[in-house]
């Protein structure tokens, strides 16, 4: 897929809509809201649709509503990339190439799993890890990227694999949702531990600068009644640990709160 120059940033990704793609974006938010599709976009929802601070616009769209969401989203004009699919077909075949035996072998002895297998490696959107299955619908309209998710995963700082959040995580997040100018945004508590969780997880706890911004005005902004939930929630997460990784986030030392984790014999 081809960016206008000056689209994006190496340091920081970051896109800018022009007026026509913010009109599709907004149909695009209409059409979930018109149909009842319970979603949220959990970051970088501030400024749209006429920018958003990462390369896409995230959505965590309830189990249920997941496949008509992705309809809806195709009846707008979004699709997948198709050399994605080309290239996971493509590293199959090579697989298969360098171990003919076993890979004819694997298809007659075991011709669903292979089957399955084949599905999930081409669509790049199936996985199975902790706590289930997680769902990834990734397509584009243009210039816009959205990437539609149907449960709250993060990756292990131990393995390689990726693991869900405690099921109530999620329900809160779906019950304390907000409809604000059009968009399904999290509440202030839910914001900030999916941030926390990114940056810690997915960032491999290097926060980026507009992370730990962000962070800080949603930790600002938060009544002591929210902060308490937010309590309740790193819990789920953080388990024993979360009252330093709580100590962390008050004092802004977000970088610091992955290191402490590993070294912290209760987690």
């Amino acid at each position: 897929m081809l960016f206008r120059k000056g689209r994006r940033s190496s340091s920081k990704l970051k896109m800018n809509y022009n007026t026509t793609e913010q009109n599709r974006i907004r149909l695009l938010f209409d059409d979930l809201n018109s149909s009842e599709i319970e979603y949220v976009v959990p970051r970088g929802h501030q400024q749209l649709p006429e920018r958003t601070p990462g390369g896409d616009i995230d959505f965590i769209i309830h189990p249920d509503s997941f496949d008509s969401a992705v309809n809806i989203a195709k009846e707008r004009g979004f699709l997948p990339k198709k050399s994605s699919q080309w290239w996971g077909i493509a590293q199959l075949g090579i697989k298969g190439l360098s171990r003919p035996r076993a890979t004819v072998q694997y298809v007659i002895n075991t011709p669903k799993k292979a089957k399955e297998h084949v599905i999930a490696r081409v669509s790049g959107s199936n996985r199975s890890i902790g706590r289930g299955t997680v769902t990834d619908w990734r397509a584009y309209s243009d210039d816009i990227m959205v990437h539609l998710r149907n449960h709250l995963a993060y990756k292990s700082p131990w393995n390689s694999g990726e693991y869900r959040v405690d099921p109530l995580v999620e329900e809160q997040l779906f019950k304390h949702r907000q409809l604000v100018d059009g968009i399904s945004i999290p509440s202030l508590p839910d914001e900030l531990a999916h941030l926390i969780c990114r940056g810690v997880f997915d960032k491999e706890g290097e926060f980026p600068e507009y992370y730990a911004s962000r962070c800080n005005t949603l930790f600002e902004q938060m009544s002591e009644a929210e902060k308490s939930r937010f309590k309740e929630i790193l819990s789920l997460i953080f388990f024993d640990a979360d009252q330093f990784v709580f100590e962390h986030i008050v004092n802004s030392e977000y970088n610091m709160i992955l290191s402490d984790l590993k070294s912290y014999s209760n987690y």
